[in-house]
């Protein structure tokens, strides 16, 4: 009984065993809320940036660029 259970399932293509644990599958989707994280932030700052009224490369400008690319 059991090896025709088993024959069905092969012959389904399911697959017998889970693809991703319950671990890998918490941390794929904490990667995928940092990655929206990561975008919030960076037009947070594309914002800043367009509205501060700051000169393109000036100081205030440069900075705000140096924490995009090292926080995001």
């Amino acid at each position: 009984m059991l090896e025709d259970l088993r024959k069905t399932v092969l012959a389904t293509g399911l697959p017998t065993l889970p693809t991703q644990t319950a671990c890998e599958g918490r941390a794929t989707l904490a990667a995928r809320k940092a990655q929206r994280a990561g975008a919030i932030l960076r037009k947070f700052y594309d914002y800043l940036i367009a509205h501060s009224g700051a000169q393109h490369g000036s100081q205030l400008t440069r900075k705000t660029h140096h924490i995009r690319h090292h926080f995001t």
